[in-house]
């Protein structure tokens, strides 16, 4: 799903190097990068993908592409990218024009060295609150990282009297897809907790966007036209990931992607030229074990 959202809108064409001056090629640094980012939007960490799957890259490869590409700045600027080409691909048709947007928090345990990490009375642990911001049809436009003494009130209520059962389903998505490591945030530092936070946001982003074109492609057809009420048009959803295998071989393919049809219009991030893109690669696929 991540390297489908990147082959639809090269979110990685944001991530820019802290060097004075890269020499990695673009098609080989695309690569890494989603390794990277898969690695820390599932939780599982860079040693496991690094040895899991056929990919080709080292441990210390993805490391190094980590400590220069990887960083606050750069991911927001790639979920700035994501999420706008997400609401250019929509059909308004079967999703509507809405905007309004709910707020709720969701506790994440954490590393007791980590100055953020505070009891939370109510959680009964120790950890970190993460802020989601959802719209109304499932995208997270904007998140931050909180510790559990901040007030969390006016978000909380926004939630429910609004738009609850959207940010549910997002925060039931948290623990679904962040699932290494107990699905704690192991960052020693805020930097590393809020890249983690992050990384995650753009991985379910990505999974909204081709749900998004999937769910479209198949109701373009006029037997679905036909057949759907308006209570079934305002049921639509594209936040799911039963058809998502969490577990098993991950491999890396950049030359096959799944057949999508074209958004209507690409919306490129703030900070890259388009002339400087090159052509982007497919998605990052799993390898269902056979039953």
């Amino acid at each position: 799903m991540l390297k489908e959202a990147e082959f639809a809108t090269g979110f990685t064409g944001e991530f820019t190097s802290v060097a004075t001056r890269e020499t990695v090629p673009k098609a080989v640094l695309r690569r890494r990068l989603l390794l990277v980012l898969f690695a820390l939007g599932t939780n599982m960490g860079i040693k496991r993908v690094a040895v899991t799957g056929k990919h080709g890259e080292s441990e210390a490869v993805l490391r190094r592409v980590r400590h220069l590409f990887v960083n606050r700045i750069n991911l927001r600027a790639a979920l700035v990218r994501q999420v706008n080409a997400t609401f250019a691909a929509r059909d308004a048709a079967w999703w509507g024009e809405g905007t309004a947007c709910a707020s709720d928090s969701k506790k994440f345990g954490s590393w007791s060295s980590n100055f953020m990490t505070e009891w939370h009375q109510r959680y009964r642990g120790p950890g970190v609150m993460i802020y989601w911001h959802v719209e109304k049809k499932s995208l997270c436009v904007y998140s931050q990282l909180k510790s559990c003494s901040a007030s969390e009130a006016a978000a909380m209520i926004e939630g429910v009297l609004r738009h609850c059962t959207d940010v549910e389903n997002w925060n039931s998505a948290n623990h679904d897809l962040f699932y290494g490591k107990g699905g704690d945030l192991t960052g020693s530092d805020k930097e590393s907790q809020e890249v983690s936070m992050l990384a995650l946001h753009l991985l379910q982003s990505a999974l909204v966007h081709v749900n998004t074109l999937l769910l479209q492609d198949i109701l373009s057809e006029e037997e679905w036209q036909k057949r759907l009420t308006d209570a079934d048009r305002r049921a639509l959803f594209p936040l799911f990931w039963t058809h998502v295998n969490h577990y098993g071989r991950f491999d890396l393919d950049m030359n096959s992607h799944l057949a999508l049809p074209a958004a209507a219009s690409m919306v490129p991030g703030p900070r890259t030229a388009s002339d400087s893109q090159t052509p982007h690669s497919a998605p990052l696929s799993t390898t269902r074990p056979e039953a």
